[in-house]
């Protein structure tokens, strides 16, 4: 007589397995959408610690550079090094969904992939509260709770994963990821089967690493009982400050007054020391004015956001001069093919013109 065996699997209810994760948008498949020039732009939830975005591309198998991610469509990638420039680098933040509470012990996973070239570790800071600056320097001071040693066993193009435990202060609302050592400090290395002669080569170049499928959860599962998941998360995805174009004086933070327990956002956007101002006195026709800070990201002509203080400025001076026309001529570097700079110096000049147009300017 044949017997049917019956396994069953009991599951302990305070797996981490079954824990939330605390960190927005981990894989990066979410995506906003850039008021602006109506294209997708960044993971939700996440923006640059300062003015230099980080690169966001999405997975394009039939093209040459494609990388896949190692989960979805999207993954990031930050710059870590580059040699000769001092501390070029990029971060990326968010805010926790909740604070983490003080002893309480949590889990964090991370995959990580790495180019020819690479930086020996990275940091992850929880911190306290997030900050948008023109510049990182401030970030040099950042004690990261977490130092990620990189695998030297690595090829290139190839994912790996760390995982850690580590217990929470109560202090930490916030995640910023990157390469928080000076440039002293950091060590570059070749990935697996990189040749001498192309890692000389590769490690004159910028050094950056990509990231997908980040996860925190508490290891105790019940400890976020009382956080307002749901809420709190729509609050960081309906954050979108990043992508609007408003004066930078003009601040949405998340929807603090509703009592949503996460990480405060503060925006530093100091006009540049030497900016021309222009006031009414100073119009004149027939003269050319030369501004120095409207910046627009590498080989493209998407204005960066410390742009906007000198535009709005621009835009006052018109609208008190309604009978005043205004020719925008714009300019590259003399490096890259001429034709390229000829076409990219217009495209410039006509962002420069979307701008003043969406501002009222005729």
């Amino acid at each position: 007589m044949k017997h049917l065996i019956i396994f069953l699997l009991i599951i302990n209810s305070n797996q981490r397995i079954n824990a939330q994760n605390l960190i927005p948008n981990g894989s990066f498949e979410l995506i906003n959408t850039c008021q602006k020039y109506h294209e997708r732009c960044a993971p939700k939830a996440w923006r640059s610690s300062n003015l230099k975005n980080f690169y966001y591309p999405e997975y394009l198998p039939n093209t040459k550079m494609a990388i896949p991610p190692f989960k979805g469509s999207r993954s990031i990638a930050l710059t870590f090094y580059y040699q000769g420039k001092a501390y070029e680098r990029k971060f990326a933040q968010a805010a926790l969904i909740c604070p983490l509470i003080e002893g309480e012990r949590y889990h964090f996973k991370i995959h990580y992939l790495l180019k020819k070239a690479a930086v020996e570790n990275f940091g992850i800071y929880f911190a306290d509260s997030l900050k948008v600056f023109t510049k990182n320097d401030f970030l040099k001071t950042a004690k990261p709770q977490i130092i990620v040693p990189v695998r030297q066993d690595l090829a290139a193009n190839e994912w790996a994963v760390f995982e850690t435990a580590f217990t929470a202060t109560g202090n930490e609302k916030g995640i910023i990821l990157g390469n928080f050592a000076v440039d002293s400090l950091t060590t570059i290395f070749a990935a697996k089967d990189i040749s001498k002669r192309n890692f000389e080569k590769e490690k004159k170049k910028r050094i950056y690493v990509r990231f997908d499928d980040l996860s925190l959860t508490p290891i105790n599962e019940t400890a976020h009982a009382d956080c307002t998941f749901d809420e709190n998360l729509a609050a960081i995805y309906n954050d979108s400050i990043r992508h609007i174009l408003e004066h930078p004086r003009t601040i949405h933070p998340l929807e603090l007054e509703l009592n949503i327990p996460v990480a405060e956002q503060t925006f530093d956007y100091s006009p540049p020391i030497d900016t021309y101002i222009i006031r009414e006195d100073t119009v004149q026709t027939n003269k050319i004015f030369s501004f120095k800070h409207i910046n627009f990201e590498t080989n493209s002509a998407r204005l960066f956001r410390s742009s906007y203080f000198t535009l709005n400025q621009i835009v006052e001076a018109l609208q008190k001069n309604p009978s005043l026309n205004l020719r925008i001529v714009g300019h590259t570097d003399d490096v890259g093919l001429g034709n390229f700079n000829r076409m990219l110096s217009e495209m410039r000049a006509r962002s420069v013109a979307d701008f003043l147009v969406s501002k009222g300017i005729k």
